[in-house]
């Protein structure tokens, strides 16, 4: 959807697209040029993440203005019942820690401090851009309800960036997505 989002084009070539990528960057990199370079992405997407969700802050007057645009549910943090989304919760930090990406990582780690280091780091972020996300995914809804939640923040950044910083955060953006299936496939390999 992130190609979608920039270029009139339909998913499945968006999809072909993206599969092109994914295959140059396995074949050109490698694992530890993907980890190098998921470092910057890594850097480039929490900044702009955190920067973001405070200038929809600033503009919505601390969430008010989104507050009386959207319905209660959004501010809610167990919408579906505390049992459902804690289990969802939990689900995802399964499926986090058990992927072959986070696996590998563990076993290219240079050492057992640097393992200790980057997961620690990560466990304290992760739940800071979450948050920022759903500020971004919020604002997007109540400006832009037509749009698909999964153009909401490449559509934001489109809105709200300048041409050259917007065209680096969706290239940082599609590198992420590409490092997924890198992640992925080298795992395979």
């Amino acid at each position: 959807s992130l190609i979608g989002s920039v270029f009139p084009l339909s998913t499945f070539h968006a999809s072909l697209i993206t599969g092109a990528i994914i295959l140059v960057c396995v074949f050109m990199g490698g694992f530890w040029g993907l980890s190098y370079i998921n470092t910057l992405k890594s850097i480039i997407l929490i900044a702009t993440s955190v920067i973001a969700a405070g200038t929809i802050y600033a503009m919505s007057q601390g969430l008010d203005e989104l507050a009386a645009v959207l319905p209660e549910r959004f501010f809610n943090a167990f919408p579906r019942g505390a049992g459902t989304d804690l289990g969802n919760i939990f689900s995802a930090a399964l499926g986090i820690m058990s992927t072959q990406s986070t696996i590998q990582a563990v076993y290219a780690a240079k050492s057992d401090n640097a393992c200790r280091a980057g997961f620690t780091i990560g466990a304290l972020v992760l739940p800071v851009v979450g948050i920022c996300c759903t500020i971004i995914g919020m604002y997007m809804r109540a400006v832009a309800p037509e749009i698909s939640s999964l153009q909401a923040f490449p559509m934001f950044i489109i809105m709200h960036t300048h041409g050259f910083v917007s065209g680096i955060i969706l290239a940082t953006t599609l590198v992420a997505v590409a490092s997924a299936g890198v992640s992925v496939m080298l795992g395979i390999a």
